[in-house]
């Protein structure tokens, strides 16, 4: 008996195995790019580790994007990590003004988008709306604050974007989510 209350007092005393991993110092939107000052080291039990990001990785996560909010706390998953988007020959980037309401509530970057031109009802008589063939993808947002009350959205576009937008001669944007992009 004294035997049993001596190993059960041994395995009560002894201290679990942790480690650093990295987690959010506050809290981080979806599609917001990583920062330094965005990240802090928490420990965590060594058997729950596997599924984070090891602090000794931290340059890793720097500059990638946020797939999900992360609630400051909260450790780093692999999983919530993206590569920060990149141009390829025939890209650029166009930055547009877009009012609330045609914009879908959960964009984030890297988000895939169809652009749509409304014609302007007081300086056309076009009624039909234009909508471009080849997806975009959101490369930065900036949302309504207190100075702005639109949003403006850079958009990773074909090159033959401007070209096409200057001959509609429209001046209502609107983005439509495609897929599952854009979370509910």
């Amino acid at each position: 008996m004294l035997g049993g209350a001596a190993t059960a007092s041994f395995f009560a005393t002894k201290r679990t195995e942790t480690v650093q991993v990295l987690a959010a110092a506050e809290t981080i939107s979806r599609g917001e790019t990583i920062t330094e000052s965005a990240l802090t080291a928490v420990e965590v039990e060594a058997r729950l580790a596997g599924s984070m990001v090891p602090i000794a990785e931290a340059a890793r996560a720097l500059g990638q994007v946020v797939v999900a909010d992360v609630r400051m706390g909260d450790p780093i998953m692999p999983g919530l990590l993206s590569k920060a988007p990149t141009l390829s020959e025939g890209e650029e980037v166009v930055a547009l003004r877009v009012e609330v309401g045609d914009v879908p509530n959960a964009i984030a970057v890297g988000d895939r988008v169809r652009v749509v031109l409304v014609p302007d009802p007081t300086s056309t008589t076009e009624s039909a709306p234009m909508e471009f063939n080849d997806p975009a993808t959101v490369w930065d947002i900036s949302r309504p604050s207190e100075t702005s009350t639109d949003f403006v959205i850079s958009l990773k576009v074909g090159s033959d974007f401007l070209p096409k937008a200057a001959l509609a001669e429209r001046s209502k944007i609107a983005l439509v989510a495609m897929s599952e992009d854009v979370a509910p």
